[in-house]
């Protein structure tokens, strides 16, 4: 069995379980005894540690792959993380009961700064986007590490809320935040009522739901 087959299995077990999963707990989920995890991962700890790393490196995969077949990056962006929030709405674990939020694991020594870091590699690909925008002429020139950074806190912002007080689809909410953020980038101040009857061009076109596929 491989690293990462052990890894989506003990996801289920810290789902199933919550933060205070043990060892023996996983063992099962996994199919493997605790003495050859132990041997695999190292301790509890460092599995949790590789659990989670595993789920955000899965989370990074999936809002990739939402890129693909958009011809406008912004349409893309918007729709690839609105995707990824209707996903990630369904393993509230996540927000509230994962080893992820454990105090105990981010007041660790190394936890804080390994959430860190994955938190700039989601920016990273996030900043890509919105450089491939600004060379589309759908953004002007701007800081777009800075932009990627509020990009993220809106997406974690929407998402958040949306579980607290769970009205609608979270896809929307996403998408709201997320094109009033980018109309502000541009400095487009058209109240949103009165942009359908506008004729805009690509440079102030806003992302809207229906993707372009290319053929």
């Amino acid at each position: 069995m491989s690293d990462e087959e052990i890894l989506v299995r003990a996801t289920r077990a810290v789902r199933r379980h919550g933060p205070g999963v043990t060892l023996t707990q996983i063992a099962a989920a996994v199919g493997l005894s605790s003495a050859r995890l132990v041997q695999r991962f190292g301790s509890r700890r460092e599995l949790l540690s590789a659990v989670e790393a595993s789920v955000d490196a899965r989370l990074l995969r999936s809002f990739v792959q939402g890129l693909a077949g958009y011809e406008s990056p912004l349409e893309g962006l918007v729709e690839s993380l609105a995707a990824l929030a209707a996903r990630s709405a369904r393993r509230l674990y996540l927000l509230s009961s994962s080893y992820v939020f454990d105090p105990r694991h981010l007041s660790s020594p190394d936890g804080a700064l390994q959430a860190q870091r994955r938190i700039e590699e989601f920016e990273r690909g996030v900043q890509g986007v919105l450089d491939g925008a600004v060379a589309a002429a759908e953004l002007p020139h701007c800081d777009t590490a800075a932009l990627g950074h509020a990009v993220f806190v809106c997406w974690v912002g929407a998402y958040n809320l949306w579980a607290y007080a769970p009205v609608g689809q979270v896809g929307d909410a996403v998408r709201r935040d997320l094109t009033y953020l980018f109309t502000a980038a541009r400095g487009d101040d058209t109240p949103p009522s009165s942009r359908a009857a506008r004729t805009t061009s690509r440079n102030a076109r806003l992302p809207s739901r229906r993707p372009s596929v290319k053929r």
